[in-house]
């Protein structure tokens, strides 16, 4: 093999390793349940974190005590945009939560497990294998623990943390950081109309 040949190869060899590596190893998908909703109703989203890497991931987060369902939003960041491109102005709740002006209580280990230990053939947990959240499991929580393996659901009102009490079409975008990368992953958009 020519000199300059062998030397094309080495270089595709090291960018495809070094690709390889720079894969995201998880996606996010944002939905709503509803696309239209009138002023004032809740504006519930889901968050689907989805592990592709080849391991567990392992994530921590602080529990509020005091801000229910919507204290999730603290492990990501929201981008909610109306269609004239104005960034929709956080609630009083969505301002504490997101500038972190709240006492937590003890961090909490969040854990998204590797999908080639999930699946219909394979059942990762057991009632000699139970979940680390769940000590005590039912058989029907077990279940329910193999069904959710590799991917972590969240669901909140994102209208308890941002003011979207305007009629307007708004966008919302879900991303989490990743710091070992220190750049984001981002979720697909979806768009929410707000009626009067």
């Amino acid at each position: 093999m020519p000199m300059k040949r062998l030397s094309e190869v080495a270089i595709f060899m090291v960018l495809a390793c070094w690709l390889a590596h720079a894969a995201d190893p998880f996606t996010l998908s944002v939905s709503l349940p509803a696309q239209v909703m009138k002023a004032g109703s809740p504006v519930k989203i889901e968050i689907v974190l989805r592990n592709i890497s080849d391991h567990d991931l392992r994530f921590v987060t602080f529990p509020v005590a005091d801000a229910g369902a919507e204290a999730a939003a603290i492990n990501f960041s929201a981008a909610v945009v109306d269609s004239d491109g104005n960034a929709a102005p956080y609630t009083a709740l969505g301002e504490r939560l997101m500038n972190s002006a709240l006492s937590y209580s003890m961090p909490v280990a969040w854990i998204v497990e590797a999908p080639n230990t999930c699946g219909p053939d394979k059942k990762r947990y057991s009632r000699t294998a139970l979940p680390q959240w769940c000590p005590l499991c039912a058989d029907a929580d077990i279940e329910e623990a193999n069904r959710k393996c590799g991917a972590s659901r969240i669901s909140f009102d994102i209208g308890k943390l941002f003011d979207l009490s305007k009629p307007a079409k708004y966008t919302i975008q879900i991303s989490k950081y990743v710091a070992d990368r220190k750049q984001f992953v981002n979720s697909n958009k979806v768009v929410a109309t707000i009626t009067p």
